[in-house]
């Protein structure tokens, strides 16, 4: 690799925290690789390399990801109802917020709040109950 390169990738990952250095550092060399290639079908090929420095970072990037699980999977139950009230355009719901506009504001935040929440609380109670790594599992 040039010096011209190795510079690029240099100033690339300044300021970057330390657990994405490698990620970024192999990343910006696959960039670099494409631009050299010009266009070639060899410019999109990921090495297995490249895979291995994404995954090794995966683990302390997602760290405490899902750690509030026990209040955003009950917040999600609760939000789900009146979401879905607001968007099938419920008359309950609509005694409760006469305005239109407002129903689908309140509708799209729901839906929004909801999604959020649940993928939240299953990424943490996943992390919960799965401790440890099971190299029989990992493929399935």
């Amino acid at each position: 690799m040039s010096n011209v390169a190795i510079q690029k990738i240099e100033n690339f990952t300044k300021g970057v925290p330390p657990i994405f250095e490698e990620v970024t550092k192999r990343l910006e060399q696959v960039r670099l690789r494409a631009l050299e290639l010009d266009g070639a079908d060899e410019a999109a090929e990921v090495t297995d390399a490249d895979l291995l420095a994404l995954a090794a970072a995966m683990p302390q990037a997602m760290h405490g990801l899902g750690r509030g699980w026990w209040l955003t999977l009950p917040a999600a139950c609760l939000i789900f109802p009146f979401a879905l009230g607001f968007s099938v355009q419920a008359t309950e719901l609509a005694s409760l917020v006469p305005n239109p506009a407002t129903r689908r504001i309140a509708s799209l935040v729901g839906q929004s709040a909801y999604a959020w929440l649940a993928s939240m609380g299953a990424i943490g109670l996943c992390g919960a109950l799965i401790k440890r790594e099971r190299p029989n599992v990992r493929w399935m």
